[in-house]
């Protein structure tokens, strides 16, 4: 069985896997995918014991089965102890897969054929982190305690929307590293790579709808959203505060006030993106919602120990 292997930033499906496509039997040719980079001998850097499996490509279960477990194999013999698929790289990157949910995606979804799930098990892995997104639909209810919350705010944090997102970004990448320090699996990136994940998303940034919180001069909280592909639907991406500036309620009133902006607006929905099943994101989500937020999809982050 012959399996070709990508490169880094490779995803099967784009021209080069339709170009294998002509050339190989269905039957015989897979891709795996394996994070590297310039200069990069393991996969596992920057997180000692933890191997990546990228985004992979099969066309059958046999074929996914055999793929998974090379790969598995490879990161081992390099000193893994568990391996994580998918992920490309880092939890900046691609990763997860989607479990159920809607047949349309929203714009910076993951998406997979429904079949990978059951792949990835038959080789032997199995969830490892759970996520969620939601679908707020009545963007005109108002979370009751909302009120009190400002007025507690008021005075000591003031929100104000994006002034330019290049001049801008420094503070957000600040705030980033460490509002998402303690995450499982979190790895830092330094300004310049966070500049390029973003680098696609800036035509569709509009200033109105990133929200900077602070406290005099210091950003201590800032969600981040943009319009779906699919009209009047507007996607929260990123909401992240300061660790010492927990519990005032300041993910709340954000998520709230990004409501209030999108009915503005015009949209009528907003989805809550790829939140982790055991943050304090999925509260807030409720709250700002007044309790109307709706499942739109489930994900799972899989991993295989070493034997």
């Amino acid at each position: 069985m012959q399996v070709t292997r990508f490169l880094y930033g490779e995803e099967p499906f784009t021209a080069r896997w339709g170009e294998l496509a002509l050339r190989e039997p269905a039957s015989q040719t897979e891709c795996w995918l394996l994070p590297e980079r310039a200069g990069a001998t393991a996969a596992m850097l920057p997180l000692p014991g933890l191997g990546r499996v990228g985004h992979f490509g099969a066309r059958d279960r046999e074929a996914a089965v055999a793929v998974l477990e090379r790969a598995a194999e490879a990161l081992f013999e390099q000193g893994a102890r568990k391996v994580l698929a998918p992920m490309d790289g880092t939890t900046w990157e691609r990763y997860r897969l989607a479990l159920d949910g809607p047949q349309d995606s929203f714009l910076g979804e993951p998406t997979n054929p429904p079949e990978y799930p059951a792949w990835l098990e038959a080789a032997g892995f199995g969830p490892d982190q759970h996520y969620t997104s939601t679908l707020t639909s009545d963007l005109e209810h108002v979370y009751p305690e909302l009120e009190r919350i400002e007025q507690r705010l008021a005075g000591r944090v003031a929100i104000r929307p994006l002034r330019d997102f290049d001049s801008e970004l420094e503070n957000l990448h600040r705030l980033s590293l460490e509002a998402f320090a303690h995450n499982l699996y979190f790895t830092p990136i330094n300004l310049a790579e966070l500049r390029a994940l973003y680098r696609p998303l800036a035509p569709l940034l509009r200033n109105e709808l990133v929200l900077i919180a602070e406290e005099g001069p210091r950003p201590v909280g800032f969600v981040l959203s943009y319009p779906d592909r699919m009209p009047g639907r507007l996607v929260l991406k990123t909401l992240a505060t300061a660790p010492d500036r927990r519990g005032l309620g300041l993910g709340t009133v954000l998520t709230a006030r990004i409501h209030q902006v999108a009915c503005q607006l015009g949209f009528k929905q907003v989805i809550h993106a790829l939140m982790h099943s055991q943050n304090p994101s999925q509260h807030v989500s409720q709250r700002a919602s007044a309790g109307r937020a709706l499942l739109w999809r489930r994900y799972a982050l899989y991993s295989r120990g070493a034997a």
